[in-house]
């Protein structure tokens, strides 16, 4: 990840109203925080060039991170700052294709889990920064030692873990099935993205394409298995489908993916 300036490198593949929105969104950050403000960083499937196309039912967002010169205490405060200032750009580009999303981030990144700063600073790219990157985003991560693809997969693999603690604790209480099932749902997103750092030293960050994703991969078992997954907590989160058997559906396809993911 290169640092630079001024708003540039906003991605060539992407359409000129899109394009014309993270300009405007970038600029007005600089302008009316410029004081806070460290560095705007696309990252995220566009930042990578797997985004979904325009043409998808749902196209990928573009994702933005604001760094700022602050503590984690303050970013929330700088977050809702930040955010009114950006309604006069949003409301300026009403017919870009793509929405633009901006996270705020203090410089040190300890709000965020070590995955994340990893996963910004290997595909990354700087749409402004104003000196030297913080060292979380430094680029030395685009080429992850072995030490490195280490910890980023061991990250993935304890959120895994913890999200199974927490079935183990609720997995008894009466009408906890769709608590159950998010978080089989999140502890088998998580263990796929360390089965992939390990086998293949990269992953998906969302869950939005992981089956073409992993079918890419030629992984076409997990990937049959997480839209199973998927289509579980569909039903169990969001409709009425829910009850023991469903949560237990969810446990049996989070225990294939394990399986795999340590294998």
């Amino acid at each position: 990840m290169i640092a630079h300036t001024e708003t540039r490198s906003i991605p060539a593949w992407l359409d000129e109203r899109t394009r014309a929105l993270i300009a405007d969104v970038t600029r007005t950050l600089v302008e009316r925080h410029g004081d806070r403000l460290i560095a705007v960083i696309l990252y995220g499937s566009i930042a990578r060039h797997d985004e979904r196309p325009l043409s998808d039912p749902e196209p990928s967002d573009v994702d933005l991170l604001a760094v700022c010169d602050a503590d984690k205490r303050r970013v929330r405060a700088l977050e809702e700052n930040m955010r009114a200032s950006l309604r006069a750009p949003w409301d300026r580009h009403l017919d870009a294709p793509r929405e633009v999303n901006v996270m705020v981030a203090s410089r040190t990144l300890h709000e965020w889990a070590p995955c994340f700063a990893l996963n910004v600073a290997r595909d990354g790219v700087a749409l402004y920064a104003r000196g030297p990157l913080p060292p979380p985003l430094r680029p030395r991560a685009r080429r992850l030692s072995e030490k490195g693809r280490a910890r980023l997969a061991d990250s993935h693999r304890q959120a895994a873990e913890n999200n199974e603690a927490t079935i183990v604790h609720i997995q008894a209480i009466p009408y906890a099935s769709r608590i159950v099932i998010e978080a089989a749902w999140g502890a088998g997103l998580h263990w796929i993205a360390y089965g992939c750092q390990r086998k293949y030293q990269r992953h998906r960050d969302k869950h939005q394409g992981l089956v073409a994703y992993l079918k890419g991969l030629n992984e076409p078992d997990v990937a049959d298995w997480w839209n199973e997954l998927e289509h579980v907590r569909q039903g169990g989160w969001y409709g009425t489908v829910t009850g023991p058997i469903p949560a237990q559906s969810a446990l049996d396809l989070l225990a294939k993916i394990r399986a795999w993911a340590t294998s």
